[in-house]
């Protein structure tokens, strides 16, 4: 197929990007699985260029994080390039309107994240416009102003058209599928549900999108294309789950301990041990990329150590009430993405601290009643301490009542009970005795029955061989054949 052709079947293909079958639970351990499949979308739609701007942005708040857990001298490179630093933390911004334009152009200019870009803006220009779309003379256009202008509507379009259809995948791959609401996917909430994501699925139309293709140089460049949400979005996936974020969270300790006990834990949990290795070999290299020294990254996992416990502290123990207000300000500091470090988690146990020394102070404190009441205050007072007193007599006069028909009976009102029937014969031989009398009793009976047939045997005489039951029978059917015709 000659070039032209085949960057038509490029375009068309752009339009059935989304795939209603991609799924994406939003657990850390799904996450390798689904960047594969995002990747292999990509290759086969030609928009390599918008995740791999992703992936770039992704490095450049690593770098920041980097930076700022760093020397004096890295941090203040890092607090350069935002603006509007913190110095007394190491939060790291997530969204590129926080950081400088000069900082943001050296940055993705270095890694050919523009060459990419403009590489597949000429390949739609010619899937848009034919092998002339240089020529303005062959496409008709009066100059070479009116040709360039004609570019700028093309390539906008087609921006326009990946960062929605990449907006709608990932946004449909989380949660377009009808399930439980999971702490994975909940995470995303802040990613995916926003309300520009929303606004980008429905069609609306941003005038900042114009910044992303700058036709005002000779030959026009990508302008600020890393602005683009879709690029924005896949950075902030891949940061989360490959850089610092996600253990930013305060779950690192406890997906490191599932991690060492998945292979003979729970069977729901259980991983094979190459899959185990992999996931302690990801837990390695994000610790080794984002951070400088081993002093450094020491203290952080003392810090998240720390975390882990005030944590389980504040939901357990007589004391929760107290930790619970140091995990509150330490989740406050995660949750604007602060990398924890000792004095943060030293802060947090000193409100724990203060907060049970004010506690203990409250405790013994003492109420009085102050003694600047006038007359008419007293007078109330009075009536309603006198109130109080005969609604307090009633309650007692009830409750006695009440008790002497429940717990004190008296003697009238007791139910005697009935003498139950003995038998003195059955006393005399051993057997069930109450319930029943002589004149009643069963046993008696069927020994006197006995009794009466053992005397009538020993009447007859029958000392010899008792006849069995088949010689009887005999005997009987014999009488009854002498008993026939034959014998009269």
């Amino acid at each position: 197929l000659p070039f032209c052709a085949i960057a038509k079947m490029n375009a068309s293909k752009l339009v059935t990007m989304d795939d209603p079958k991609l799924y994406f639970s939003g657990e850390s351990k799904d996450w390798s699985r689904f960047k594969q499949d995002i990747q292999s979308r990509a290759d086969r739609h030609d928009t390599t260029w918008l995740f791999e701007g992703g992936r770039q942005w992704a490095l450049f708040l690593a770098r920041q994080i980097k930076d700022k857990t760093g020397t004096d001298a890295a941090k203040k490179k890092a607090l350069a390039r935002e603006l509007y630093p913190k110095d007394d933390s190491n939060y790291v911004p997530t969204s590129c309107d926080d950081y400088t334009d000069v900082a943001l152009h050296k940055w993705f200019e270095e890694r050919d994240f523009a060459t990419n870009l403009m590489l597949s803006l000429n390949k739609n220009r010619l899937a848009s416009l034919g092998s002339n779309f240089c020529d303005h003379t062959k496409l008709g256009f009066k100059d070479e102003a009116a040709l360039k202008k004609a570019h700028k509507a093309v390539d906008i379009a087609y921006l326009r058209k990946v960062n929605r259809s990449a907006c709608k995948l990932l946004h449909n791959a989380v949660f377009d599928h009808p399930s439980k609401e999971t702490a994975g996917r909940t995470k995303l909430h802040s990613i995916l549900k926003t309300n520009k994501v929303a606004e980008i699925l429905k069609g609306a139309v941003d005038d900042d999108d114009l910044n992303w293709i700058d036709m005002d140089t000779t030959p026009p460049r990508a302008g600020t294309p890393w602005e683009m949400p879709a690029v924005q979005i896949w950075g902030k996936l891949f940061h989360k789950y490959e850089g610092m974020t996600d253990m930013l969270s305060g779950r690192m300790m406890e997906e490191l301990g599932a991690v060492i006990d998945c292979v003979t834990g729970d069977a729901r949990q259980r991983r094979t041990i190459y899959e185990a290795d992999q996931e302690f070999e990801r837990f390695g290299k994000t610790l080794t990329a984002n951070f400088k020294d081993t002093a450094t990254l020491w203290e952080f996992l003392r810090a998240s150590l720390r975390q882990c416990h005030i944590n389980k502290l504040s939901k357990v123990g007589k004391d929760r009430a107290a930790w619970a207000k140091a995990d509150e300000y330490l989740t406050n500091l995660m949750d604007s993405d602060t990398m924890l470090t000792l004095e943060n988690t030293d802060a947090a146990i000193k409100r724990a601290e203060n907060y049970l020394q004010r506690q203990d102070i409250d405790g013994d404190k003492r109420t009085a009643f102050s003694s600047a009441f006038d007359e008419e205050d007293t007078e109330q007072v009075k009536a309603l301490r006198a109130e109080l007193k005969e609604k307090d007599q009633r309650l007692s006069a009830l409750e006695a009542k009440f008790d002497s028909f429940s717990h004190e009976p008296r003697e009238g009102n007791k139910r005697k009970k009935p003498t139950r029937k003995e038998c003195d014969y059955c006393k005399k031989t051993g057997k069930w005795a109450q319930g029943h009398d002589e004149s009643a009793c069963l046993h008696k009976q069927r020994d006197e029955a006995d009794a009466k047939l053992q005397a009538i045997k020993e009447r007859r005489g029958g000392k010899g061989r008792q006849a069995t039951t088949s010689e009887k029978k005999a005997f009987a059917a014999g009488a009854i054949v002498n008993k026939g015709p034959a014998a009269s």
